[in-house]
């Protein structure tokens, strides 16, 4: 075994030789659906229409969009002549959005109409009108991939009948300077501080961890895969479109998770794969209509993302019937998979380990103090070398060098032992930071945002545990003295600020914070006024020392 050295077009080359009139894509929501031949020459032609309008190797698009057959051809267009994507939520809201691209540097946006209540047109028309202005840090050029076009946008197909003008030989050259070691994509990952982190991921990391993690898991090209998690996350770009670029499985889209159109498409499509975080398994065996669907076809997968009841493996292999599920551990700095379960591992090793390293993948535990490695059975942190360690952070040298040792070590800031067998055992996080539902949230970008509400003196967010996402958020607000503070008011003006799935579950409004000797807010005495027992992550003893 040995590691590829194959690019994004290289892969799709591959397997257009390999399986050309096979279907590669089946989008749920229009039933559009494509051979890999035929998503090859989108590919080209979107790839030659973004050559056309001025994009050249090394400026970088964003996608801003729900799953879609678009979202992969833009995706896979830019690969192919260097040009990195910046993956973008698509319940971000147009100040999340503008923050991201000057943090960023976005060049040009793909943009789709929008996802349910959040209109993209409205947001990309202030965004034109801004980058007229800001042409250093916003982007200037806009491709709307759905039906509705923004004042300045160019609509996909007009940027294909603009590739005509692009020579085969000038388009063959941009392809002939990329390199595998080049940057692909640009994943955003929330830290400790409001601004999110950019992690910059080559085409070598995705793809060589998309093999290996495939080949673990046993993906053959006769593989269904129901692609139910956001493209947009290290998780669904590598375990999703990359396992199906290296394998030449089949990829059925839905545009996001709703647990009975995940039913019907596993049903009608018999889907063989579906990954996840532990929410969308555990929603969908609870589901009223559960038993009326035939699932049978489903037979092995992916967990990941955020920490669960051990109980929850033996439903998925029982009711579920996916004997071949895998429980694997990662994140996004690491592209994103460093452990992972064996498809045929006993359950008493699904569910308590995260498995052990995949091929080429350096995994180490060591006391965060000294640094050096701890024995069998101590708990320290998780570092990991090889490949699949990204680049760096975007424009963040010092966060990098935080991050990456001088050997190559990259430190997870999560902490876990190894057992006597070599499988890996994970935790709880170092960091300050909530993963509901697999998605990350910065409590400090929530607490930012209800500090700008009138009123509030201070405000503290913490995370407690929850059986169905995982971990929930909750804010506690300290009421300036003279004034009041309703919750719908406050909930309403956070939804103007921030995505959906960053609002705090629970809202608690205090005359007074306690204080810790040093001066800072005692969350522990918060969460003991509030009935929160105290986590594992926040007793330090339970660390190696």
């Amino acid at each position: 075994m040995t590691l590829l050295e194959t690019t994004v077009k290289e892969c799709l080359n591959s397997v257009v030789k390999q399986y050309s009139s096979q279907i590669a894509l089946i989008e749920n929501q229009s039933k559009k659906t494509l051979t890999w031949q035929q998503l090859q020459q989108e590919v080209d032609q979107v790839a030659r229409g973004f050559l056309s309008i001025g994009l050249k190797k090394g400026d970088r698009l964003g996608i801003w969009s729900a799953n879609s057959v678009e979202w992969i051809i833009c995706f896979l267009a830019a690969a192919q002549i260097g040009v990195p994507v910046v993956c973008i939520n698509f319940h971000f809201k147009k100040r999340e959005l503008l923050d991201l691209c000057r943090l960023t540097g976005i060049k040009a946006l793909c943009f789709s109409d929008g996802f349910k209540s959040n209109h993209f047109i409205e947001v990309i028309n202030c965004l034109s009108k801004k980058a007229s202005e800001n042409k250093d840090v916003l982007p200037q050029l806009f491709i709307s991939m759905g039906n509705e076009h923004a004042e300045k946008s160019v609509s996909l197909s007009q940027l294909k009948e603009k590739a005509i003008h692009v020579s085969a030989a000038v388009y063959q050259h941009a392809v002939e300077q990329v390199s595998v070691k080049d940057l692909l994509t640009i994943q955003m990952t929330s830290g400790s501080t409001a601004m999110p982190k950019g992690v910059m991921l080559s085409q070598y990391n995705v793809i060589n961890n998309a093999m290996l993690s495939a080949q673990r898991l046993g993906v053959t090209h006769d593989d269904v895969i129901c692609l139910a998690v956001p493209l947009f996350h290290c998780f669904g770009l590598s375990s999703c479109l990359f396992f199906a670029l290296t394998t030449g499985c089949q990829l059925v889209l839905l545009d996001n998770y709703c647990a009975e159109d995940v039913l019907k498409v596993v049903q009608d499509y018999r889907c063989t794969i579906m990954h996840g975080v532990p929410t969308i398994f555990s929603r969908l065996m609870k589901h009223e209509q559960f038993s009326h669907y035939d699932l049978s076809s489903l037979d092995k997968g992916i967990i990941a993302g955020a920490s669960f009841p051990p109980a929850l493996i033996d439903d998925i292999e029982n009711i579920l019937g996916m004997k071949g599920i895998t429980v694997s551990y990662g994140q996004t700095e690491a592209s994103p998979c460093c452990t992972q379960t064996l498809p045929n591992d006993p359950l008493t090793i699904k569910r308590g380990s995260i498995g052990k390293p995949l091929p080429f993948v350096e995994m180490k535990i060591i006391n965060p103090k000294t640094g050096k490695s701890v024995p069998v059975g101590i708990l320290g942190e998780i570092c990991t070398r090889g490949f699949h360690v990204m680049m760096g952070y975007d424009n963040a040298p010092d966060k990098t060098k935080e991050a990456l040792d001088e050997e190559g070590w990259l430190h997870t800031g999560d902490i876990g032992c190894i057992d006597e067998q070599g499988n890996y055992h994970y935790a709880y996080r170092m960091k300050e930071i909530v993963v509901r539902g697999g998605e990350n949230i910065s409590l400090c970008e929530i607490e930012e945002a209800i500090a700008e509400y009138a009123g509030v003196d201070a405000t503290k967010a913490f995370g407690i545990p929850s059986a169905d996402l995982g971990e929930e958020v909750i804010a506690t607000i300290c009421v300036q003295k003279g004034h009041s503070i309703g919750e719908s008011e406050l909930r309403e003006f956070l939804q103007e600020r921030l995505a959906r799935y960053k609002i705090p579950k629970e809202l608690h409004f205090f005359t007074e914070f306690p204080h810790t000797p040093c001066g800072k807010i005692d969350v522990q005495a918060l969460k003991l006024q509030l009935g929160y027992s105290v986590s594992i992550k926040d007793e330090k003893n339970k660390v190696a020392s």
